[in-house]
């Protein structure tokens, strides 16, 4: 999804400093993972590094990023840390077990599982945090443009306008020397600003500051036409939403199967298999059945 897209970029410019805001957990040394590393599929995974964590310990760090509900997430990051650890300890290196973190930046309130359990004890946990329980202030006090982006999601705010109009005089003030940057991030902003239902105070602000960019820049993503009748465009996202919704059902069953078949490859018992992806026991034979022929 786009909002993901947008938002995993912000890691990279300062990356000790967006993991603080957001997670509250000082990291240092923030690096690539190792090369030797490679050969583990993080395909799916946002952004995959090295960090030393407060007890001094080098750890692989995996974040994610996510604007909506999916069931699957505890699963992958579950098969992430599986795989890493397998890796690490066959190459013996001096790499801490991961630890997985990620990061809610949708509209709706947080329902992922943060937990599997197995036969009545904890079995795997990440960490999930909703970017709304953390204070915008902790974003706008950053000094990368793509990361204060962030106070416009978070929490603790009072008069919404009034922080966006905050988020856009910094980035106004960090990229002052690139205007081509500045409208950058300001379509990153409006965005942003879908997911919280903002995007018509948002659009005001560019036109009460008077920032020149061109409605075809404004447009440059079709969910932000202008001159669209507001019932019309409403009724479109509706439609649009019932859609999303049952794509996202049906990916998120498809992602349980492939998920579950690896957890297999990986030699975790059907009775586990079944417990941590929530598919039917008769389900997963068939799954598991077909996958043997």
């Amino acid at each position: 999804m786009k909002f993901d897209f947008a938002a995993k970029d912000v890691f990279d410019p300062a990356p000790e400093q967006f993991f603080f805001a957001a997670f509250g957990t000082p990291i240092a040394e923030c690096v690539p993972f190792p090369v030797e590393l490679a050969e583990v599929n993080f395909n799916l995974a946002d952004r995959v590094r090295v960090a030393r964590f407060p007890d001094g310990k080098r750890r692989l760090l995996i974040l994610e990023f996510q604007a909506q509900h999916d069931e699957t997430m505890i699963l992958r990051v579950l098969l992430y840390w599986v795989l890493v650890a397998l890796k690490v300890f066959k190459l013996r290196r001096k790499l801490v077990f991961p630890r997985t973190y990620v990061l809610y930046i949708g509209k709706r309130p947080l329902a992922m599982r943060e937990r599997i359990r197995w036969k009545g004890r904890l079995f795997f946990r990440t960490t999930i945090v909703d970017v709304r329980r953390v204070p915008y202030q902790n974003f706008l006090a950053l000094e990368h443009p793509a990361q204060v982006l962030f106070a416009v999601l978070a929490g603790n705010i009072s008069d919404p306008r009034a922080v966006y109009v905050e988020v856009v005089q910094k980035i106004k003030r960090l990229t002052e020397s690139d205007p081509g940057a500045l409208r950058l991030y300001l379509r990153r902003l409006l965005e942003f600003s879908r997911l919280r239902n903002m995007q018509e105070t948002m659009l005001s602000i560019i036109e009460d500051y008077e920032i020149p960019m061109s409605e075809a820049e404004i447009q440059a993503d079709p969910l932000y036409k202008q001159g669209v009748d507001f019932g019309e465009r409403k009724g479109r996202e509706e439609g649009e939403r019932k859609g999303r919704e049952e794509g996202l059902k049906e990916g998120q069953l498809k992602a349980k199967r492939e998920l579950a078949l690896q957890l297999k490859d990986l030699g975790m018992s059907d009775d586990f298999i079944v417990e941590a992806t929530g598919l039917p026991l008769d389900e997963w034979r068939q799954i598991n059945g077909k996958a043997n022929e």
